[in-house]
């Protein structure tokens, strides 16, 4: 999908996370984000009109995301921290060709949900 991109571009660590169950003190089961995968991101930035046409109206996701081009996937990753702060994942876009300089987009929505921590 996006190549010849600058390496140093990828200059954020973006935590690939699934939801598990912790046990809180009441004896009650509270969701959490379990890290899947940690790998190296960084923000990408498309035209208004490339937007709509690639990933839907502005208001399905808050933030794009390029990464190295992942073989596997995202192995069933559901949400993602950037930052310090949650994210569903809301779309992913992988390269089609497996090539050294092949790069995935993964476009990002925050989740701002009290259950997870």
């Amino acid at each position: 999908m996006v190549q010849r991109i600058n390496f140093s571009r990828l200059n954020k660590r973006l935590s690939l996370c699934g939801v598990g169950n912790k046990e809180t003190a009441q004896h009650t089961n509270k969701p959490v984000l379990t890290p899947i995968n940690t790998i190296w991101c960084g923000l990408y930035t498309l035209t208004m009109n490339q937007k709509v046409t690639l990933l839907g109206t502005p208001d399905s996701f808050d933030v794009i995301v390029i990464v190295r081009h992942q073989a596997k996937g995202l192995n069933g990753a559901k949400y993602a921290v950037l930052d310090h702060q949650s994210y569903q994942i809301t779309d992913y876009n992988p390269d089609s060709e497996n090539i050294a300089d092949a790069y995935d987009l993964i476009s990002l929505k925050r989740d701002d949900k009290i259950g997870f921590s």
